[in-house]
């Protein structure tokens, strides 16, 4: 997907599932799980911890 396309989807899918307030930092760090992947943990949103398990994002009640 373009960039521009890809923030906004996962920008959504992240405020679906319970997500705060967001900034272009968070979605560009969640991104980042999908293209440039290199064993990340997890990054933190507010109100969610995303994760790349087996090639998919997981979103779950978090820290953030």
């Amino acid at each position: 997907l373009p960039a521009a396309i890809r923030q906004r989807v996962l920008r959504r899918w992240l405020l679906a599932r319970g997500a705060g307030e967001l900034t272009r930092g968070h979605t560009l760090a969640v991104a980042a799980l999908v293209t440039d992947w290199h064993g990340q943990k997890w990054v933190e949103v507010p109100g969610l911890r995303v994760v790349r398990n087996g090639g998919v994002l997981v979103a779950r009640g978090g820290q953030g």
